[in-house]
């Protein structure tokens, strides 16, 4: 009916519906109207009646009004995009977009966390490094943000109904655990002439590398505070305050789609 343009539906009129003997049950039988003659009220009670009758016939002819449609498609709205479905991914870290963070013995219990902030968490980030043993390991995103690679962490996307399961993602990536050199340096390769002047830490130059389709790798250099991307890996050498990293390909599906009903 949605679809049906306005000028190629006919819309029939009273005399029509009479004369086709339409919107009529079956056993139902034609038959002319009748005429009730309603007594009078007596003054006094007038307007009471009035009101009753009006009121009556509202509720017995009125068409379902569009506030009560409007609240029954809210709801259904609201049951769709309610989380019903957790992809689980490992080695996948999701930055920025923290809404909180906070300390948990494992990646289920940061889930519990996320769940409980009544939709405004869509992700979380557990880092399983058991070298941290004090701080947050567990923090709570309002979107999934920018990914890299971190073999020591565990992150979980928040699927609605009306949501398909997610697909793989292939990613540049630069795992802190096994791609981060320090005191190495990678001459030469540069994208540029001049440094990546945006990033102002090592952890800004790695994620510059990764947001850059042409990066292969990055020098920083903190005594200067210079980041430079590299197009080419050059023959690495020993470089004192430096901080350099190799990207690669890696493709990340859902380790497990965990169902919350």
């Amino acid at each position: 009916m949605f679809k049906t343009p306005p000028n190629d539906m006919h819309i029939f009129s009273r005399e029509e519906i009479e004369r086709y003997k339409l919107n009529r049950k079956s056993g139902d039988q034609l038959s002319t109207p009748a005429v009730i003659d309603v007594p009078v009220p007596t003054s006094n009670a007038i307007e009471d009646d009035r009101t009753d009758q009006f009121e009556l016939s509202e509720e017995d002819n009125a068409a379902p009004s569009e506030t009560s449609q409007q609240a029954k498609l809210s709801t259904l709205d609201q049951f769709t995009r309610r989380p019903n479905r957790i992809a689980v991914y490992t080695g996948l870290d999701l930055f920025g977009d923290d809404i909180s963070s906070t300390r948990t013995k494992d990646a289920g219990e940061c889930a519990q966390h996320c769940l409980m902030l009544d939709g405004q968490c869509k992700a979380f980030t557990f880092n399983a490094n058991p070298k941290i043993k004090r701080g947050p390991n567990c923090f709570l995103k309002s979107s999934t943000g920018r990914a890299d690679g971190n073999s020591v962490a565990f992150s979980g996307r928040f699927l609605s109904g009306a949501e398909a399961n997610p697909p793989a993602i292939t990613l540049g990536t630069i795992d802190p655990q096994s791609a981060l050199f320090e005191n190495v340096d990678l001459p030469g390769g540069d994208l540029s002439r001049r440094p990546h002047y945006a990033a102002k830490t090592p952890l800004d130059c790695r994620l510059a590398c990764i947001d850059e389709k042409q990066c292969v790798a990055f020098t920083y250099v903190k005594p200067k505070n210079e980041c430079w991307l590299k197009a080419a890996v050059g023959t690495p050498m020993r470089g004192k305050g430096m901080v350099s990293g190799l990207k690669k390909l890696e493709t990340f599906e859902p380790a497990r789609i965990i169902s919350l009903d």
